[in-house]
């Protein structure tokens, strides 16, 4: 007979707490009323998740620069200028998440 295991990616579908106590119960009221106020708060403000952006500056014989920009696009990378030098090499400046 297989057995599941319970993992984090599981989905939780119900919890009941008993709580013993007055203390327990005025305890448990508290954390249930701040639990829903901050689940309110959170829909209310309608949080989007940010990814740190890092400026990067990229230089390379001018025979690669299209592999690069290219490998640079694939990881969404906004390439923001380039800038071609005598020694045969192409300096290109992106911000990348």
């Amino acid at each position: 007979m297989m057995r599941h295991i319970w993992t984090a990616m599981d989905p939780l579908l119900s919890i009941a707490v008993t709580p013993q106590t007055k203390a327990d119960q005025e305890r448990l009221a508290a954390g249930l009323q701040l639990a829903g106020a901050l689940q309110n708060a959170a829909r209310q403000a309608c949080p989007i998740l940010l990814e740190p952006v890092m400026a990067l500056e990229v230089r390379v014989p001018r025979v690669s620069v299209g592999a690069v920009i290219d490998a640079l696009r694939r990881r969404q990378a906004r390439i923001t200028g380039q800038e071609v030098h005598d020694d045969g090499t192409t300096e290109s400046a992106t911000d990348e998440p």
